[in-house]
């Protein structure tokens, strides 16, 4: 039977031609993942709703292998009582990716990066910005970009022609 993983042993796995996955014995599931670039990191494999999943935990030497234990301790509880933590990472990622795009295309975000880029060079750049500030980030700033459209376009038209 082979041997728990170590520290050591961690650092001495070198990298092939495939990908490789050595198995931790003391923790059936957990994975140290070898890719060909020299790249470590932990996976854990489970079943969930009877079907085969993999939550990556984190990379090497970043997530120990006593961190990386727990992770996977944790996460095969949150199994054990229904809950499939490759979701909830994956919802989490979504829910904090979907807050940054809703940011960053804000009309504040938006005259604030016209302004660091193109603005700074210009000698009457700080006038620009002062009067963006005032007359469009005042009345328009907290609106998202994709929100606004041009009221006379043909789609928004309310004129009939018949």
């Amino acid at each position: 039977m082979a041997k728990a993983l170590t520290t050591k042993a961690i650092g001495a796995a070198k990298p092939s031609e495939t990908r490789r996955e050595i198995p931790d014995q003391a923790l059936s599931g957990l994975y140290l993942v070898v890719q060909p670039s020299g790249a470590k990191s932990w996976a854990l494999r489970y079943r969930y709703a009877g079907n085969p999943k993999k939550l990556t935990l984190g990379r090497w030497p970043v997530m120990g292998l006593a961190d990386a234990r727990a992770a996977a301790s944790e996460a095969i509880e949150a199994v054990d009582h229904g809950n499939d933590p490759s979701a909830a990472k994956k919802a989490t990622k979504a829910a904090r990716l979907e807050s940054q795009l809703s940011e960053r295309d804000k009309i504040k975000t938006l005259v604030d990066k016209f302004g660091t880029r193109h603005l700074s060079t210009l000698k009457s750049g700080e006038t620009v910005k002062r009067e963006l500030n005032r007359h469009v980030v005042a009345i328009w700033g907290e609106r998202d970009i994709q929100t606004i459209t041009n009221p006379h376009s043909p789609s928004k038209s309310v004129i009939s022609l018949s």
